[in-house]
């Protein structure tokens, strides 16, 4: 079976929204990021000293400072497990837990700034992993290399949004592709997101990481569409430099463009803070 997605780029302050939609991608492979909108009960807390055991574990997992010399970084899902190169442990968690970077609080600064490749891999696994296990899996091997120990906190009140269909409906068609397929674009403040057999997740995802706030789904779509957006970036709205653009504001663009339609309501963000992280020693 081929990756579901995989990416490879620069890390540049002119890519921040197309860094950060690039692992909403990569979470929506490994899940929905329900973390977004609720926390975990308060006082809880995993170290590699209390993952549950029923956790299965990767047969192979090679973790060593990375062998890049710029800032380029890439990561991939196969189907024995996941490898990256020129990742920082933020950008593990970040995959692992399904969170925005904003979500992740504390930790050495080392977390931010020092890179490492890493291969974790089931041996003879043939199928895919599930989502969830392979996100479990991919937290207890942070718990275990890194001496990674989190808990969760919440905050309330924060703004959000609720997303419905509009009075006219849905404005996109079920997908009959085989294959989901997402391709994006962006220039002089505009951007183009294109999509194939996309659920309201996927498409939630991208949303959420280019508002920078909670969405709750409420449109009750379960299906797979065919999905085109294009809009001007929030970055460009704020500094006025989308003079020369025609498109619409993302909030706009979702109902005349998809026939959706976000709401400004106030909702609960969940934060991972770290308790403890230590470089990885010799594999």
């Amino acid at each position: 079976m081929s990756p579901p997605f995989s990416r490879n780029f620069k890390r540049m302050p002119s890519s921040r929204f197309w860094l950060m939609i690039h692992f909403a991608l990569l979470q929506i492979c490994l899940g929905p990021l329900s973390t977004l909108l609720s926390a975990q009960p308060a006082g809880f807390t995993q170290s590699n000293q209390d993952m549950p055991p029923s956790v299965d574990s990767f047969d192979v997992s090679v973790i060593k400072p990375s062998s890049h010399n710029d800032s380029r970084f890439a990561m991939k899902r196969e189907a024995w497990g996941i490898s990256a190169h020129g990742v920082t442990l933020r950008d593990l968690m970040m995959t692992a837990y399904g969170l925005r970077e904003s979500q992740i609080q504390g930790g050495p600064e080392w977390a931010r700034s020092t890179r490492f490749d890493v291969t974790a891999k089931r041996v003879n696994q043939a199928d895919a992993l599930p989502e969830e296990q392979l996100r479990a899996m991919l937290q207890s091997l942070l718990a275990e290399r890194f001496q990674l120990s989190v808990h969760w906190e919440s905050k309330d009140h924060v703004p959000a949004y609720n997303l419905t269909v509009a009075k006219s409906g849905p404005k996109f068609p079920i997908s009959q592709e085989p294959a989901r397929r997402i391709q994006k674009r962006s220039g002089a403040g505009e951007r183009y997101v294109t999509m194939t057999k996309a659920s309201m997740p996927v498409l939630l995802n991208i949303l959420t990481n280019a508002l920078g706030r909670p969405i709750s789904d409420q449109t009750n779509l379960t299906g797979e569409y065919d999905i085109s957006l294009k809009w001007t970036s929030e970055e460009a709205l704020l500094t006025g430099s989308n003079k020369q653009s025609n498109l619409p504001p993302l909030t706009v663009a979702l109902q005349e463009q998809l026939g959706l339609k976000l709401t400004t309501t106030k909702g609960t963000l969940g934060i991972l803070a770290i308790d403890r992280a230590e470089k990885p020693g010799p594999n």
